[in-house]
């Protein structure tokens, strides 16, 4: 059970992580096409 909670946690880290990421992403594309 424990290994699966911890299984569980680095998961959500990664999906969490990767959508902070992809809007940090899009934020950046966003105001370079706004100041252009």
């Amino acid at each position: 059970m424990w290994h699966a909670l911890r299984r569980e946690g680095k998961d959500i880290a990664r999906y969490t992580v990767g959508r902070l990421m992809k809007g940090l992403k899009y934020r950046v594309l966003y105001e370079m096409e706004r100041l252009s």
